[in-house]
């Protein structure tokens, strides 16, 4: 971790605040920044209007079809399929733009993320083909060519995926110049988030402004002090300010709404520190939020709506998980009958949504009396786990008889990781809104596990709480694909 105390910040002596607060344009001719080429592309991009990446999707597909009928359709007179080609054209271009639209395709934060870019690409084209599919041949009376449409899917997935993948590469060179105000100690751990996280290469930390007048036993961050709250302005304009975040501590302070609410004039965008933590880092830091975060964050995944369809998506992926691997069960069964002759299975009781008790089983990968001197945590290297067993747990084979579980309902495919009674108790007194990350099912996989390491601390539990809270929060179809994929692509990539 980054230091949070360094030279340049603890030499802000208080004479030399005042100083620059009476003088703005010291810190203009010190904070002026270089805007790059690659600064200056990647705003055009992020700017463009959604009409234009709509109709470079549909010239897209549009030259699928047109190569696909050249393929397909030379047997016939070019005057014979020229008025069908324009028909499926337009059919199919207005499919893939409704579609996108529908998805979020063309939602510009889409494109500060691979996973998101996929994802949507994947979902549009599954929506736009079936939508076209049902105009065409239910409405229209018109054969849908299946190979036209292939061709159409390959172009698209190439043209247009390919282009926002070109785009995510070069807006990840913009800098989003952040000023924060106030520099307690939520500053200070959301400056040494970003500086570990990747979120660095994106936010460009300029420095802070302090409400209240220094004093000796101010916590000091690893930024600036550019001044006080009532040079607000000149110090925006002159280090050209894209974002202002406001420290947890500071958020109900008189002085506050006077000064900061004339930014918004100049095209700052204002949040708070929890707000700006969870939006870039993926997290929500339970330290400093409140019971009012749960009532603002409008959670919808206990609608019927929501709930029915994630359960089909449950039912139908377990079902086919299982079936697929079915065959490797008796080998797994009989590599652990050879291994030490005790029982194949593991079972153990979980805590589940709503605090519901159930049944958690395993293929056992620990020596049978593993718990002979009682419940603990399971460590990296943890000597009570066979030889077979840590291949079982590196290859997550271990892990296949979950599916079960996920059948009957006790589990899903994507949410928290279920957690063994005894340490949920413990974890619920040590740590603030631990029992609500039981407000949705846990899960095979999910945002905590493939964000953070395994935990086996209660510090651990309380970080991927800050994880967990983040899914419950934004659960959907969209996120529970992105963390599937993520999930096969750690296996493939990292199988540890």
């Amino acid at each position: 971790m980054p230091p949070l105390i360094d030279s340049a910040s603890t030499s802000t002596a208080p004479s030399a605040i005042g100083a620059r607060s009476d003088a703005a344009g010291a810190a203009s001719d010190r904070f002026e920044p270089q805007r790059s080429r690659f600064d200056f592309w990647g705003r055009y991009i992020l700017n463009l209007p959604k009409s234009t990446w709509a109709i470079w999707d549909a010239a897209a597909v549009c030259l699928g079809n047109y190569i696909g009928y050249l393929i397909f359709q030379l047997q016939f007179p070019r005057s014979t399929w020229a008025a069908d080609l324009t028909l499926v054209n337009a059919v199919v271009a207005l499919a893939y733009v409704t579609s996108g639209v529908i998805c979020g395709l063309y939602d510009t934060r889409t494109l500060r993320h691979r996973s998101r870019i996929m994802v949507r690409t994947l979902l549009t084209i599954g929506l736009a083909v079936a939508l076209a599919y049902v105009v065409m041949q239910m409405l229209i009376y018109e054969i849908f060519s299946r190979r036209i449409a292939l061709i159409g899917m390959v172009t698209f997935v190439a043209f247009s995926g390919g282009a926002r993948l070109l785009a995510h590469r070069v807006i990840q060179r913009v800098k989003t110049r952040t000023l924060f105000v106030g520099c307690g100690n939520s500053i200070q751990r959301v400056v040494a988030a970003i500086r570990e996280a990747e979120a660095g290469s994106i936010y460009d930390l300029v420095g802070c402004v302090m409400i209240d007048e220094p004093n000796p036993t101010h916590p000091q961050t690893a930024l600036p002090c550019l001044g006080g709250i009532e040079n607000i302005q000149p110090i925006v304009r002159a280090n050209r300010i894209d974002e202002i975040v406001i420290a947890a501590e500071e958020t109900l302070h008189p002085r506050l709404s006077r000064m900061i609410m004339c930014c918004l004039r100049q095209g700052c965008r204002i949040t708070t520190q929890p707000n700006f933590y969870e939006r870039v880092l993926g997290e929500v830091p339970v330290d400093y939020i409140t019971p009012d975060w749960f009532f603002q964050a409008d959670l919808d995944g206990h609608r019927e709506d929501k709930a029915a369809v994630k359960r089909s998506f449950d039912f139908v992926l377990s079902l086919v998980g299982l079936i697929v691997t079915a065959p490797l069960w008796p080998l797994i069964a009989l590599a652990i009958r050879i291994c030490d002759g005790g029982p194949v299975f593991y079972s153990q009781k979980r805590v589940g949504a709503h605090n519901r008790i159930f049944t958690l089983t395993k293929f056992r990968t620990m020596q049978i009396d593993a718990e002979s001197e009682g419940h603990a945590w399971s460590v990296p290297g943890d000597s009570r786990v066979t030889l077979l067993g840590r291949f079982l747990r590196r290859t997550h084979l271990d892990e296949l008889p979950q599916l079960w579980s996920i059948l009957l309902g006790d589990m899903s495919i994507v949410g928290p990781r279920p957690e063994r009674p005894e340490f949920v108790e413990q974890l619920i007194a040590e740590i603030p809104y631990y029992d609500e990350r039981h407000l949705v099912k846990p899960g095979l996989t999910g945002w905590a596990q493939i964000n953070y390491r395994y935990g086996c601390s209660v510090e651990d539990a309380k970080r991927k709480l800050f994880l967990d809270l983040y899914y419950i929060k934004h659960m959907s179809l969209e996120l529970d694909l992105i963390i599937i994929l993520r999930t096969l692509g750690t296996l493939i990539v990292h199988p540890t």
